[in-house]
């Protein structure tokens, strides 16, 4: 467990400003039940990169099955919330 802490509140608008920033689309709005792949110019190198994006931000290192896991933004969360042990927001 990380001994940091996240800001729980700003998990998913720091998730919104990536998804954003590597779409390049500064108006995409997407809840936790958005599925990654209907975004459009969504691809696996989109996946990758978020992820990747997501590791820098919250300083988290995720593994390949938790990477292959994540279908959702709530997936992302939820990853990053057990990274940091918080249990609800």
């Amino acid at each position: 467990m990380l001994s940091h802490e996240i800001n729980v509140s700003a998990v998913p608008l720091q998730l919104l400003q990536a998804m954003r920033w590597l779409l390049r689309d500064p108006d995409l709005d997407a809840s936790s039940s958005t599925r990654l792949e209907d975004l459009t110019g969504w691809d696996s190198m989109t996946h990758i990169s978020l992820m990747v994006e997501a590791e820098c931000r919250f300083d988290v290192l995720f593994d390949v099955a938790e990477i292959e896991s994540v279908r959702t933004v709530g997936d992302i969360v939820d990853l990053l919330r057990s990274k940091a042990g918080i249990q609800a927001f």
